[in-house]
């Protein structure tokens, strides 16, 4: 799963490096974005916070891989 995370960034970034991209996942393929975003290893995605549902994370993609969280797992409009 991590493996299709990073080609999906990749993807996104090719295509709309000045651009913005949404996407609406689910919490597994999300995990596995997020632990793509911060290169971590496929052992460290279980240490990644598990996503609260209709959560919201912004993140910053840049072409030499020193991401950016924005903001991450956000439900405030929930509440």
């Amino acid at each position: 799963m991590l493996a299709r995370a990073k080609k999906i960034l990749d993807e996104a970034y090719s295509k709309y490096k000045d651009g913005s991209v949404l996407f609406a996942a689910h919490n597994g393929i999300n995990l596995a974005l997020i632990t793509a975003i911060q290169n971590k290893t496929p052992d460290e995605m279980e240490d990644v916070t598990s996503q609260k549902n209709t959560a919201i994370s912004i993140f910053e993609i840049k072409e030499d891989n020193n991401h950016k969280i924005i903001l991450e797992n956000c439900y405030k409009h929930l509440e």
